[in-house]
This record gives C-alpha cells, sequence and structure tokens, in this order.
C-alpha cells in the first residue's frame, strides 16, 4: 500500500523454489520479503521509493538457501549524501540484504539506500556471490560482507559515490574475497576491515 512504511510488496517468506520476474515492488519498507526463504529467483523486477529492496536476513536454523537476484533496478528514498537525522532514523535501509548459503546477486543497478548489498550473521552464511553489480549514493557502505564464514566473492562490481567501498567487519575465518572491484569517490574508506576480520583476500581492485 503506497505510504505504508511497514508493508512488503511481496511477502515470500518461509517460501522455497518460486521465480518473480518483470514485477514492480514501491512505496514500502520492502519490495521483496524472503526471510527463511529457498530457492528464490528475482530477475528484471523494478524496486522503488522503498526502504529495502531484497530483504532475507533471517535464517533461524540455518537452511535458507540458494538466492538469485540479478538484472534488477533498486532505487532507495535517500538524498546523497544523508543528512544525520535521515541517518539515524532509517539505519537499516538496504538495496540487498541476505543471509545463507549459495546466493548469487549480479547485474543489479543499486542505489539511494544506507547500504547497497549485504550479507548478515546467521548459522552460516556461505558460499554467496557478489559480482557485476552498479551500486551508487550510499550514505554508509556499498557493500557489507560482515558476518561471512567462508567463499563469500565480491568481484567486478562498480562502486560509487559512498562513504565506504566494501567492509568486513568482521569475518568469521574465511576466506572472504574481494577483487576487481572499482571503488570511486568514498568519502571513507574503500575497504573497511574493523573488528578484527580474519581470512580476507584483497587484490587488483581500484
Amino acid at each position: 500500500p503506497k505510504g505504508d512504511i511497514h508493508a512488503y510488496a511481496v511477502d515470500a517468506q518461509g517460501l522455497h523454489d518460486v521465480w518473480f520476474e518483470k514485477l514492480t515492488g514501491c512505496n514500502g519498507n520492502a519490495a521483496f520479503a524472503i526471510h527463511e526463504s529457498a530457492n528464490i529467483v528475482i530477475r528484471r523486477c523494478n524496486m522503488h521509493d522503498v526502504i529495502r529492496g531484497v530483504y532475507g536476513c533471517v535464517n533461524t536454523d540455518g537452511k535458507v538457501h540458494g538466492f538469485f537476484i540479478s538484472d534488477n533496478t533498486m532505487l532507495g528514498i535517500f538524498k546523497w549524501p544523508a543528512t544525520k537525522e535521515e541517518y539515524g532514523a532509517f539505519g537499516n535501509s538496504h538495496g540487498i540484504w541476505i543471509s545463507g548459503t549459495g546466493h548469487v546477486a549480479c547485474y543489479n543497478r543499486i542505489s539511494h539506500f544506507k547500504d547497497g548489498m549485504d550479507v548478515d550473521d546467521s548459522p552460516q552464511t556461505v558460499s554467496c556471490d557478489f559480482h557485476n553489480n552498479d551500486v551508487s549514493e550510499t550514505f554508509d557502505d556499498c557493500c557489507e560482507m560482515d558476518g561471512s564464514d567462508r567463499n563469500t566473492r565480491n568481484f567486478y562490481n562498480r562502486y560509487t559515490n559512498t562513504l565506504v567501498g566494501v567492509s568486513f567487519q568482521p569475518i568469521h575465518g574465511g576466506p572472504v574475497y574481494a577483487f576487481r572491484n572499482i571503488a570511486y569517490n568514498t568519502r571513507g574508506e574503500p575497504f573497511k576491515m574493523h573488528n578484527a576480520p580474519a581470512g580476507v583476500l584483497i587484490f587488483q581492485n581500484t
């Protein structure tokens, strides 16, 4: 519903083996809510005027797996750079926010969120790939690999107009990879390695 910041345009929580293509989700908390789900495809969709694009970070039993998020356009609600009031009011604004295993997010255009693409702590956050995405105008991080356990990868992405390019705080052993990304006009640091991350491999980035 238009103007309801608590509404999900598509509520697919707890589902599996569902394909969403060429849909528009707008004017709410999230375009797609996919907590506790598996084998979900979101492709060629248009998401705008939302606090979150793809929202799937709840993975209580460690069974969440197999998201394929590709060729989507995600437009948040924030100007860049955000004011202090906006930063405090919407601290959890994300283009993509997921956890679990075996996910791929690729060829997406993401802008005007707090964070562009994030994984999150869960019973296991393993084997997730972010590649060939174009992320810009994020007032915190373009991508957070925070909470990764092992074999998560970040490559061939372009990050423009942000506070931080890629965050690693923390990494639980790794390896976690960041290679062949481009980060332009970062206000803070291109790579954030706070809270003692272990097992980060960063190479051949610009």
